[in-house]
């Protein structure tokens, strides 16, 4: 915690030069004797004394904490009246956080000189750090006793009745302040959510009103008088404060959002769609800022889980918006994620298709656009749109990766093999992207039984990132299926199932290449665990490799079983075919 005040006294070497700070006067009443032989040393034992402490200052300050605080101590041994020495003795225990130690050592300070600032405020620090706030906000209590005129020490002493718990009695700190001050805006800030936790609405609604007295053009009051009464579902006096913003200060976006939510709790629909509508057209609000205003209104559209057509505002919103920004990539966007959120796919992509036809199409819709075909697998609009994007944005190897990913789906191996080795010529800014090409490379040279290429290009990404599974798993794959380099084939796998648990697809690259190595009970096993993963939706790769190893296990029925299925879901498969003829 960090108090207006600071305890740490960077010029001390001034204050034990000051001639009061050691030399005590003669009490002319009689005393304990050993006090008395104290106050009567001599002037020569004062310079010593004062040379004693400069000295420990000295180390104090370099941050020898354990030397100054031996050095400290030997003063208050010789000199236990020395305020100024135990108070030295509280901040270095506090700087090595031995709080109890420090606290013990300004509790002997403030017993010699209880009038000393700073003493008080190493001690609500300490406090503080100990969490006993309550006796934190009594040691600031002191502090403005002592200085009653330093209003920071009131605004600290009010911040730690607050963390106190203490609202009420803040708040009077707050108007001791005022009575010093006058009304404030500053105040105002602090006393509103205590007026709100202690239920004292009304004050705060009298408060925020001396202040429009003294400055009725200040827009800011009407809007804490606004919420203050949002919070008491007074919307109508709400409404009339937040107007009287855009009064005084026209395209205040607050207001806008504030008024729209007001109209939106009083179900005055038709007063909402007019200041919302204002909004999207005024000139002297920004797009961004539009979008943050309209953004409530979709988030509750959103929450409904319904068609965004039943929803005649947030069309009319978006038309606006389109007539004033048209061809925006912010606007574009915006509807369509909109859309997307809704689960509307078809008409998210309708805008996106907009941008990506349009004659200078925004590179970044037109990405995301590319990524939703993807992620829907309309594979035939990715690869023409990823095609035209490649021509257009030519010098981004994003759009050659969709181009080779819409390809390699189509089975056109050929032309996917092309275009990721296009796209792995260019300049390249991003690794991660960079990675997925190369293994991409990796999967279609292994379809064309490039093998050669295929390594190469798995290496590669492996050096990018050792620990990326998908590259592990398919290079693993395809060394079992040379039925080469097995042992190393088997730790990649393991090391990809170790990196992503429960994925179908690695499993059974694991299961196919303890097959490869005849480790048959074990292989089925392993295909035991990916049939559980695919949760009932196995690929026919999948069913086909049950079946093989079903058969070198002698349960052939079974095998029979599972290829029969296997090629049910992929029909042209000749293979597949050949083994349920021989085997039936």
């Amino acid at each position: 915690m960090t108090y207006t005040k600071q305890y740490i006294l960077l010029f001390a070497t001034l204050l034990i030069l000051s001639s009061d700070s050691f030399a005590k006067k003669k009490s002319r009443k009689k005393k304990d004797t050993t006090i008395a032989s104290i106050e009567k040393k001599s002037r020569k034992d004062s310079l010593k004394e004062e040379a004693a402490f400069i000295d420990a200052m000295q180390s104090k300050l370099l941050g020898n904490y354990n030397e100054a605080a031996l050095k400290f101590n030997a003063i208050v041994k010789e000199n236990p009246l020395n305020h100024e020495a135990h108070f030295q003795l509280a901040q270095i225990h506090y700087q090595l956080g031995e709080l109890d130690l420090a606290h013990s050592a300004n509790e002997k300070a403030i017993e010699i000189n209880p009038n000393y600032e700073w003493h008080y405020l190493l001690l609500g620090q300490i406090k503080a750090e100990n969490g006993k706030i309550d006796e934190a906000a009594d040691a600031y209590q002191k502090l403005v006793e002592i200085s009653p005129n330093d209003i920071d020490l009131y605004f600290d002493w009010a911040m730690l009745l607050s963390e106190a718990d203490k609202p009420k009695e803040a708040i009077e700190v707050y108007n001791l302040i005022e009575e010093r001050t006058g009304p404030n805006e500053e105040t105002l800030v602090q006393k509103l959510p205590l007026y709100q936790k202690t239920n004292q609405l009304n004050q705060a609604i009298n408060d925020i009103q001396l202040l429009i007295k003294e400055d009725p053009n200040q827009y800011r009051y009407y809007g804490y008088l606004g919420d203050i009464y949002d919070a008491q579902e007074q919307y109508d006096k709400a409404i009339e404060a937040y107007l009287k913003i855009l009064e005084i200060n026209p395209g205040n976006v607050l207001s806008y959002y504030t008024l729209a939510e007001a109209y939106a709790k009083k179900e005055d629909t038709d007063n909402q769609r007019k200041i919302l509508s204002e909004a999207m057209n005024s000139i002297d609000i920004d797009l961004e800022d539009k979008v943050r205003i309209i953004l409530p209104v979709i988030q509750q559209q959103l929450s409904k889980e319904q068609s965004l057509d039943d929803n005649n505002l947030i069309l009319d919103l978006f038309q606006i918006l389109k007539d004033n920004y048209p061809d925006h990539p912010e606007v574009i966007g915006l509807i369509s994620e909109t859309y997307q959120a809704l689960g509307e796919t078809e008409k998210a992509l309708g805008y996106l298709k907009e941008n990506a036809l349009s004659a200078d199409p925004n590179q970044e819709l037109y990405i995301q656009f590319l990524f939703m075909l993807s992620e829907n697998e309309h594979l035939d609009d990715l690869y023409y749109y990823a095609q035209k994007g490649e021509k257009q944005f030519s010098e981004d190897p994003i759009f050659d990766f969709f181009s080779a990913l819409s390809a390699f789906l189509n089975k056109d191996y050929e032309a996917s093999k092309a275009a990721y080795e296009n796209g792995l010529k260019k300049d390249f800014n991003n690794e991660a992207l960079r990675l997925q090409m190369l293994v991409g490379l990796g999967d279609v040279s292994g379809e064309l039984k490039a093998y050669d290429i295929a390594d190469e290009a798995y290496e590669q990404a492996l050096e990018i990132n050792p620990n990326n599974a998908t590259a592990l798993n398919n290079y693993a794959y395809y060394l079992s299926v040379r039925n080469i380099e097995l042992s190393r084939a088997e730790r990649m796998s393991k090391k990809s199932n170790l990196l992503e648990e429960n994925n179908a697809a690695f499993q059974d690259t694991y299961a196919w290449i303890l097959y490869q190595k005849g480790e048959y009970e074990e292989a089925l096993n392993w295909m035991n665990k990916a049939m559980e993963s695919a949760k009932g939706n196995p690929s026919s790769e999948m069913l086909d490799h049950l079946g093989d190893i079903l058969l070198k296990l002698d349960r052939k029925p079974e095998a029979l079983k599972y290829w029969n299925k296997a090629l049910e879901l992929n029909q042209d498969n000749q293979k597949i075919s050949d083994k349920i003829r021989l085997n039936q």
